[in-house]
């Protein structure tokens, strides 16, 4: 087995992560569970602590950190609470996903947001009767000329309450199955967009998972 050397940049991340979780999280992790939902303020204070954008590349603002670095990190926060580290593995993860893929404007107006913590982001994949089916998805896209009208309900989405932009998996051609699932970035103010309760869940209440309808 490769025994993984984690560089200095690495070692400090997790360092902030360790800090981060014992002192803000442990603090107001008791309360965010009880209140059933954390404050947004959790993401400006988690990107206080360079955790927002920690797969984002260095050239953009990000600390570009690896995968096993990245696992040390979610160790550090869930060993504390899990509702935070979840919710910042989307967040991080849905910054990356902006970074490798996204057009230069996405980079530039979404990018130093969300690693500031200013714009929370959300996967938005399961659906109530999908599942862990991903290919079967049914939330549709339809040209409109200038950009695409959605329609559909997605289920189960980590960051829902607090949510900004939401990376929307959607389907664009029924007839050609998995190979017409595109994905669009959705801001959370655009017209026809409404947030669903929260659900009642056996734990990680802060996390607030809940729906939202397109």
């Amino acid at each position: 087995m490769t025994e993984i050397i984690l560089n200095e940049d690495e070692l400090a991340v997790i360092a902030n992560a360790k800090d981060f979780a014992a002192g803000y999280v442990s603090r107001h992790c008791r309360s965010w569970e009880m209140d059933r939902q954390m404050p947004r303020d959790v993401f400006q204070a988690a990107a206080e602590a360079g955790l927002c954008g920690l797969l984002v590349r260095q050239d953009r603002g990000g600390i570009g950190i690896r995968t096993s670095a990245l696992l040390k990190v979610l160790e550090e926060l869930s060993y504390v609470d899990l509702s935070v580290a979840f919710a910042l593995v989307v967040h991080n993860n849905h910054a990356r996903f902006i970074d490798t893929t996204g057009t230069e404007e996405m980079i530039t107006d979404y990018l130093p947001k969300m690693i500031a913590g200013e714009m929370v982001g959300a996967f938005l994949l399961t659906e109530p009767q999908g599942g862990s089916d991903a290919a079967a998805i049914t939330t549709s896209a339809l040209p409109d000329g200038e950009g695409y009208i959605l329609n559909g309900e997605k289920a189960w989405i980590t960051n829902a309450p607090h949510a900004d932009l939401l990376n929307v998996f959607v389907q664009t051609d029924q007839a050609i199955g998995a190979k017409g699932i595109a994905s669009l970035q959705v801001p959370v103010d655009t017209p026809g967009v409404v947030r669903m309760p929260a659900y009642e869940m056996l734990g990680c209440h802060a996390l607030g998972a809940g729906g939202l309808s397109l």
